[in-house]
């Protein structure tokens, strides 16, 4: 699996159009690949919170050991 670390969902200032951002560290070869999504429905939110979750709960357990 892929490792997202962040992910950006903004809105075009001209239109109402949303864009995402994605970027992923590939797995076992330290590889950093951003994708673009030129085109985000907001209807599909549910369905990318869904996608990252395991993504979430991986940098969580990365992280919980240096927490203040």
């Amino acid at each position: 699996m892929n490792l997202v670390f962040r992910w950006d969902l903004k809105e075009r200032e001209e239109s109402k159009i949303h864009y995402l951002e994605i970027f992923q560290m590939k797995q076992r070869k330290g590889i950093f690949t951003p994708i673009y999504i030129a085109y985000f429905d907001e209807n599909d939110i549910p369905l990318f919170l869904e996608y990252l979750k395991p993504h979430v709960d991986k940098l969580k357990s990365i992280w919980k050991p240096i927490e203040f």
